[in-house]
């Protein structure tokens, strides 16, 4: 397998000894997975998705495991360059990751538990904050640490890897969210939001039927709002049929938040 979207440089290369160590274990992690490594998919900045429009305000924070397989989305991607972001485009690209101030030692911070605790990096602020839109994870706070710590975790654990015990803010989805997204996976219909309506668009050859919903109910629009809503054509957002099959998978956070998940629940922290 291999990071096609930049030649991956020497890690020697690097300007300093833990970004050496972190591109040269993201070569391992990439060369040994059986299959394409989580490393080589997309990734999205969130203001780019509509995962919001599907999932009500949160309902609970909570501390626990996020698998790396359920990350989808970023706060921001400043250490990408281009438009389609894969993951090691942040450690192997000339805007990525760059490690400074950060100890030989980092990889601790995600082999125990996570909670409250802040990078031990200079310049590095607040916690890890992970949102979870249904099953899609949204990393809210900590992008440069989440990067790294894939990484070491990757390594260490394979595509199976969680980050352990972060502070996670849960959207559930909306009633009848998940009926619509599974319908447009079967149908593969392409599904958009501009904030005020979701409509699912079914293509027949040249042209584009549209079903408009309501952002708030879920509900068919009339007649009237669905002309209304085709004519704010550059303000619709898409959903990636990715990011829809992760809005779906949400066991990995349900089977926590139930008392038979075996989870011992503990409130977020309040930092300063």
């Amino acid at each position: 397998m291999s990071c096609d979207t930049y030649a991956r440089p020497d890690p020697v290369n690097a300007p300093c000894a833990v970004l050496r160590k972190l591109r040269k274990d993201a070569n391992t992690v990439i060369d040994k997975a059986p299959e394409a490594s989580i490393l080589e998919r997309q990734v999205w900045n969130s203001s780019d998705l509509c995962c919001s429009a599907f999932c009500k305000e949160p309902t609970v924070c909570i501390q626990c495991n996020v698998p790396l397989d359920a990350l989808v989305s970023l706060v921001h991607t400043n250490m990408w360059e281009k438009e389609n972001k894969i993951w090691c485009d942040g450690l192997f690209g000339s805007k990525g990751l760059h490690c400074d101030g950060w100890p030989e030692d980092f990889g601790d911070y995600f082999l125990s538990p996570i909670k409250s605790k802040w990078f031990p990096a200079q310049g590095s602020s607040e916690i890890l904050n992970v949102y979870a839109y249904g099953g899609a994870a949204h990393c809210a706070n900590g992008v440069h640490r989440l990067l790294g710590g894939m990484v070491v975790l990757l390594k260490e654990f394979g595509d199976k890897a969680f980050l352990n015990q972060v502070n996670v803010t849960y959207h559930p989805l909306k009633v009848g969210a998940a009926e619509i997204l599974d319908l447009a996976l079967k149908e593969n219909l392409k599904v958009e939001s501009n904030g005020d309506f979701i409509r699912l668009r079914r293509l027949i050859g040249p042209f584009a039927t549209y079903d408009a919903r309501n952002k708030d109910a879920l509900v068919e629009c009339s007649p009237r709002d669905v002309k209304l809503a085709e004519k704010v054509e550059e303000k619709w957002k898409r959903m990636p049929r990715e990011v829809i099959e992760k809005l779906l998978k949400n066991d990995w956070l349900h089977s926590q938040l139930l008392p038979a998940g075996g989870l011992t629940l503990e409130p977020v922290l309040e930092t300063s």
